[in-house]
């Protein structure tokens, strides 16, 4: 809890270059971190969540009413760990709002032996898909946008022949079908337009 709390031993020089996470809740802001590859992966993913158990802290320190606090993390699959699912519930409780960014739900299946795929979509309320080509995504996509009935019609043409000339007969057919209310169709149609998406 301590680890960016030091005793003042008077002015210091670089005060106006400090990041006060305290601030974010306090007053409304924009803060950036990036961080470059040639850190190395492994020292990026300590440092990022670092900084994401010190921005909790930081919610825990700040005067109450609160701002809400955003976090957008892109490639979030990388920074992931086992703990991800108390992370959530944690920020969740404390006015932080996680958005996270990444190719495919598939690449958290392989973070953290699996635990980050449940941990993310059971604590997540809204997820949005740009593109969809895994074939098990869009299966689960599907079954998660629940069923309806479709109604079909067909149509039938006859013709026949007597002795007071042919006649033409039309029978038309009704039919029931069960069907999720999201089809191939629909999330083909999404991926190919440059400005659709689909929300779950």
């Amino acid at each position: 809890p301590a680890l960016n709390q030091l005793p003042v031993t008077g002015v210091d020089p670089f005060a106006h270059a400090k990041i006060d996470l305290v601030d974010l809740f306090e007053r409304p802001q924009s803060l950036l971190f990036t961080l470059p590859a040639a850190t190395g992966n492994s020292s990026n993913e300590d440092i990022a969540r670092i900084v994401l158990y010190m921005l909790i802290e930081a919610a825990q320190c700040a005067k109450q009413p609160r701002h809400q606090v955003f976090v957008i993390i892109d490639e979030f699959q990388r920074i992931v760990s086992a703990k991800i699912g108390n992370l959530l519930q944690i920020a969740r409780s404390n006015d932080v709002a996680m958005i996270f960014a990444n190719q495919s739900l598939g690449d958290l299946k392989t973070a953290s032996g699996g635990e980050a795929y449940s941990a993310i979509t059971g604590n997540t309320r809204i997820r949005q898909y740009f593109s969809l080509r895994d074939s098990a995504e869009v299966s689960d996509l599907m079954k998660a946008s629940g069923e309806c009935i479709i109604y079909n019609m067909s149509y039938a043409t006859g013709r026949s022949s007597g002795s007071n000339g042919s006649s033409v007969t039309e029978t038309v057919t009704y039919s029931q079908q069960i069907s999720t209310k999201l089809r191939p169709n629909d999330i083909i149609e999404a991926n190919d337009h440059p400005n659709r998406s689909v929300f779950h």
